[in-house]
């Protein structure tokens, strides 16, 4: 929250004893900065299905992107381009 407050219950993270307890590796987080781009271009690239055959030279066997709420999610499978 920009503003600070504390996440919603719904979207707040449960506590889950087991964490803490030693067995499991600590959270990484990782961040990048994207830097002259408008927002609205990271949308529309995320929304573009074209765009991975010319760009990320894969071509596209399933894709769907499924928005709930504050999350979104993309399912995509491809294969490598032929060329």
């Amino acid at each position: 929250d920009h503003e600070g407050n504390p996440p919603q219950e719904e979207v707040r993270i449960p506590e889950i004893p087991e964490w803490a307890s030693g067995e499991w590796t600590d959270w990484k987080w990782n961040t990048m900065l994207i830097e002259g781009s408008n927002c609205r271009e990271i949308i529309d690239n995320v929304t573009d299905m074209a765009h991975f055959f010319y760009i990320h030279f894969g071509l596209p066997t399933y894709f769907k992107n499924v928005f709930e709420g504050h999350v979104a999610s993309q399912y995509l499978h491809n294969v490598g381009r032929p060329d």
